[in-house]
């Protein structure tokens, strides 16, 4: 088997070279594309410290609902989105009272933010979520989607 130089003498790109880079830069986006398909709906780590969101999701009559408990944190201090496959929510937990560091003999609450991003086993319809929030647990509720048929919708030619 002969060498393969990527340059010609005088440092001009080969035909040959500009394939396999043409090659790289088409492998190094694909693996960049299935890395975002990958990750997109992962969980956003909290902060280093900051409580995990609990969630508990269970079906109940035609509905996907989620319970994640938020104990300390007020209602107006959450942010809650509900998409087809996901919902994200964000909420802050604010120290009322600050006590200065040479007072404090033990301090382990977190203040601060949190966020999470929960993907949903089904798909739901956002339009029809409801949120109450209740003894510090935010209860969500989301209809479920009727079933997508795999394969897509057939349409008659007219």
């Amino acid at each position: 088997m002969g060498k393969h130089w990527l340059f010609e003498p005088g440092r001009r790109l080969t035909e040959e070279g500009r394939s396999m880079l043409m090659k790289l830069d088409r492998l190094q986006q694909d693996i960049s594309t299935m890395i975002d398909d990958f990750t997109r709906h992962m969980t956003v780590r909290p902060p280093e410290g900051a409580p995990a969101v609990n969630v508990d999701l269970y079906r109940d009559d035609g509905y996907l609902v989620a319970e994640m408990e938020l104990p300390g944190i007020d209602p107006q201090n959450v942010e809650l989105k509900v998409y087809e496959d996901r919902m994200t929510i964000k909420a802050e937990r604010i120290q009322e009272k600050k006590v200065e560091s040479k007072d404090c003999y033990c301090s382990e609450r977190y203040f601060g933010k949190i966020a999470r991003v929960i993907s949903l086993p089904v798909l739901v319809d956002p339009d029809g979520a409801k949120a109450s929030f209740k003894n510090g647990v935010l209860t969500v509720r989301m209809p479920e989607k009727a079933e997508v048929e795999e394969g897509g919708k057939k349409v008659k030619i007219e």
